[in-house]
């Protein structure tokens, strides 16, 4: 007789013990995927906050070599507006432009073209801040692009290919100045007049033209905004960085004001170019950069009359900051 051998059951899992592992893989990834990306958001925020850190420094740079602050945005002169240069035009130059020596890109800054004014004709990528010691700057990528933004090239398809910028001047506040009265701003009796556009403030530590020495900055560096991120994708308002202020139209591309609500208002044909908002990807504000060096987040939420306080130099403001 044959001695029986025993059966033993084949190792495995059941279709259900498998279905439960995998159910729990799930909820497991699904806890951490939001971890992960919280993470991420934070790397891109301290990489956007260090570009800030990085043009601010440039800024303080030019300040000590010049004994000014840059223009926010310079070009050619419009009635009533201050010249930047003697001749009254100086190529409609972003700052940026003006502190690539501060920021070493002292190469691109030798080959700009420092008095060739804005048309859409010239203003492309082939011609415009280009000699003939080299190509036209418009397209070089500088570091001051936020990771967190997907638009990294100008929207304007007379200057493409060429990339923008996501950090910009504080041109000034617009509206009613909590002290009385309101902000100055150049229009209606200055001899130039407002447009589409939008009107252009004077308050502001980096105006259009403006040469402001820190003595002028009555209402205290650390209270008072220089440089802001403006990389919100709606925004609708993106242009080449080397692009400053146009006199024919009065347009601000690398100066904003602080007229509108962080991440509120892009540009439409209704709005004003020149008061698009600030604003970023990031979660519920953006970055801003401080007269003194500083780096701050500014909550979008921020009381309208703090954040024009804020961006004025000489208002008077008595405001509790931060």
């Amino acid at each position: 007789m044959q001695a029986s051998v025993a059966r033993r059951p084949k190792s495995g899992f059941t279709l259900v013990e498998l279905l439960v592992v995998i159910a729990i893989i799930g909820v497991l990834v699904g806890l951490l995927l939001p971890a992960v990306q919280a993470a991420r958001e934070s790397a891109r925020r301290s990489n956007c906050l260090n570009n800030l850190k990085q043009v601010g420094l440039a800024i303080h740079n030019y300040n000590d070599a010049r004994k000014v602050f840059p223009p926010g945005g310079s070009g050619g002169n419009a009635t009533g507006y201050p010249s930047f240069t003697s001749s009254g035009t100086s190529g409609n130059l972003s700052f940026l432009v003006h502190i690539l020596p501060f920021m070493e890109e002292g190469e691109l800054y030798d080959r700009a073209n420092l008095a060739q004014d804005y048309t859409a004709a010239t203003y492309t990528a082939a011609t415009y801040t280009g000699t003939a010691s080299g190509p036209s700057i418009n397209s070089a990528r500088l570091k001051v692009l936020c990771p967190s933004a997907k638009v990294t090239d100008s929207q304007f398809a007379a200057e493409l290919p060429g990339a923008t910028t996501h950090i910009l001047a504080v041109l000034g506040p617009r509206g009613a100045n909590p002290t009385g009265g309101q902000y100055d701003f150049y229009g209606n009796g200055d001899g130039a007049t407002g447009s589409l556009f939008g009107f252009i403030p004077k308050q502001g530590v980096m105006g259009v033209n403006a040469k402001i020495p820190v003595g002028k900055i009555t209402d205290g560096t650390s209270k008072t905004l220089l440089i802001g991120e403006l990389s919100w994708d709606a925004a609708n308002v993106f242009r080449v960085w080397t692009r400053g202020y146009q006199a024919s139209g009065l347009i601000s591309a690398s100066a904003k004001s602080t007229l509108y609500a962080i991440n509120s208002t892009p540009y439409t044909v209704q709005n004003s170019f020149n008061h698009v908002s600030f604003g970023s990807n990031h979660s519920a504000g953006c970055h801003f950069g401080f007269t003194d060096g500083s780096v701050s987040y500014v909550s979008d939420s921020i009381s309208l009359t703090v954040y024009n306080s804020l961006s004025s130099r000489n208002g008077g403001e008595k405001i509790d900051w931060p």
